[in-house]
């Protein structure tokens, strides 16, 4: 028997049902458990909320519970039916008590005890543990889900850490056209909240015109490490290994991760920082000769889905469809002769030009909407066969629709990076400025054209038909010259002037009796030609004259 008294005079006797589960006999205690009356207002102070109490799987009402597990009865309080010795149903009868009204016992409330008869039920109590064996198994189901899901958050962490280390801006230098590209692209049209790039979709062509272009692009940058996974990305955005689920594959679902930029740092500013050093790579002044090639190609592409997107969406003003697939395959092979011969603007003139005679031929002979829009695909055909024959057949380009406006990968090539307005801008004037080559480019070609520093300086080691003297006048002969320079700075302008410094040098010392020892240290002495603000081999360069001239000087003896 277990006692529970309360201030004043009220005292519960509280019997466990010997027939009742520990369960039941469990819930029944907690039921009654309480810390005595209010001492102003006099209600009971119950220790636990009633929705505290887990009893949904032995019954619907915790009370029909609680009376199925014990029994609970107040001493010298007695029943207002049957006048016996009062036991309580609930604890609304106590809290009536409390207040010094009378209540009825418990058998005298109806149904009560049919209620607790159903509760015992076997089959009830065999359908109870059914269910919290099955409540059992889903609460060790949802512990391991948790355990697993910390363990992948910590293999995502490990793996792909917040910061990266300051690299000098050499995995952006040396990162493709197509990544400096997809990684702008990308941060143009995501949110900048918290410096993440998230929420995006290939499929988005106000991204890019060619959704695939655009996919491309961003697998590109990630490959490049312009763009890097964030820890907080959503373990379900790779795929586990299935012998080992808590084992990071090596594959993501793009669109679910979360990206940020390279760097250390608060992400905002990082982010701002690298778009700022992305736009200076991007610079025309700054792209190596295949790499405008490659911005001319990608820019073709983004101009062919342009028009194309552009087309559709003037079919759709007349509510008709897009044309069949078989249709924009022909439309396209056409396009991409017509971009190297007129304008975009041109382009989107004779997409709006060739729906509205789609539609003035279908007023005059009817036909389905999908043989107008055949036949307005046709009428662009025939209008890019005449531009490609006279390009200025068609003088006035078409303004932007701002109800369609290009995509940001359109935008950024021409505003960005060509400077050109998008709709006029001729192919003529895009060559133009793609044309040449930068001047990095021209000094490492420069650079290139002569042998490796220790190929040389192995040769003068070895070889022994050369004499200090000829290695001395051929230093001299390099001294003196006056070489075509291939761009400022290149090595045939720095060549003179450090075999010059390296005479002086030579000039300096005097071996007896070891003049060659004189000549290789002065011949590794170029290598100060080769640290300049350029990074041109110029060093090098005059090393290379200079056995060349040696070389000669042999094949020229008898």
């Amino acid at each position: 028997m277990v006692d529970s008294s309360t201030p004043g005079n009220f005292k519960l006797v509280l019997v466990p049902n010997p027939d009742a589960p520990r369960e039941l006999q469990i819930i029944g205690e907690q039921y009654w458990e309480h810390n005595g009356l209010h001492p102003i207002y006099g209600t009971i102070h119950w220790n636990r909320k009633a929705s505290e109490i887990d009893h949904t799987s032995w019954a619907n009402s915790l009370y029909h519970a609680a009376a199925a597990g014990v029994s609970v009865s107040l001493p010298k309080y007695s029943c207002m039916q049957c006048q016996g010795d009062l036991t309580l149903s609930s604890r609304a009868g106590l809290e009536t008590v409390a207040k010094g009204e009378k209540v009825k016992c418990r058998d005298c409330t109806p149904n009560l005890n049919k209620y607790v008869e159903k509760v015992l039920h076997p089959h009830n109590q065999a359908n109870q543990r059914k269910n919290a064996e099955r409540k059992r198994e889903q609460e060790l189901q949802r512990e391991a889900a948790e355990e697993l899901e910390t363990a992948r958050k910590r293999a995502i962490e490990f793996r792909y850490p917040s910061e990266t280390a300051n690299d000098g801006g050499y995995v952006l230098a040396h990162a493709s056209i197509k990544a400096k590209l997809g990684a702008l692209t990308a941060l143009h049209v995501t949110s900048a909240e918290e410096g993440l790039i998230q929420s995006f979709k290939f499929s988005d062509e106000s991204i890019a015109s060619d959704s695939r272009l655009f996919h491309e692009l961003f697998v590109a940058a990630w490959h490049a490490d312009l763009l890097l996974i964030h820890p907080s990305t959503s373990p379900d955005a790779f795929i586990w290994d299935e012998q080992d689920p808590a084992k990071l594959g090596d594959e993501v679902y793009l669109e679910r991760a979360r990206f940020i930029v390279p760097g250390d740092g608060a992400l905002g500013a990082r982010r701002e920082l690298f778009i700022q050093e992305l736009r200076e790579q991007l610079r025309v002044e700054s792209l190596l000769s295949e790499d405008r090639k490659e911005l001319q190609r990608l820019l073709h592409r983004l101009m062919i889905k342009e028009t194309v997107r552009y087309l559709i969406f003037c079919f759709s003003l007349h509510h008709l469809p897009a044309p069949a697939d078989h249709h924009l395959e022909r439309l396209q092979s056409y396009l991409e002769k017509a971009v190297e011969k007129t304008s975009l603007g041109i382009l989107f003139r004779i997409a709006w030009t060739a729906a509205r005679d789609a539609i003035s031929a279908s007023t005059r002979h009817p036909m389905s909407k999908d043989s107008v829009a055949a036949h307005g695909v046709n009428k662009v055909v025939h209008y890019i066969e005449r531009i490609i024959k006279d390009p200025e057949e068609f003088d006035t380009p078409h303004n932007e629709d701002t109800r369609l406006p290009l995509s940001e990968a359109t935008r950024i090539i021409f505003n960005l990076i060509l400077e050109l307005p998008p709709m006029t801008a001729s192919p003529k004037e895009i060559a133009e400025i793609l044309a040449g080559a930068s001047d990095e480019e021209l000094l490492r070609n420069c650079d290139n054209l002569f042998a490796k520093r220790k190929e040389l300086l192995a040769w003068l080691e070895k070889d022994s038909t050369w004499s200090p003297q000829q290695f001395r006048s051929a230093l001299e002969s390099v001294s003196a010259s006056d070489y075509e320079v291939c761009i400022a700075g290149c090595a045939h302008e720095g060549g003179p002037s450090v075999a010059t410094r390296t005479l002086k040098f030579y000039d300096r010392f005097i071996f007896e009796g070891n003049e060659k020892l004189l000549a290789l240290l002065a011949a590794e002495a170029t290598d100060i030609g080769n640290s300049n603000s350029w990074g041109s081999r110029a060093g090098d360069f005059v090393l290379a004259e200079v056995v060349e001239q040696l070389k000669r000087t042999q094949r020229s003896k008898p």
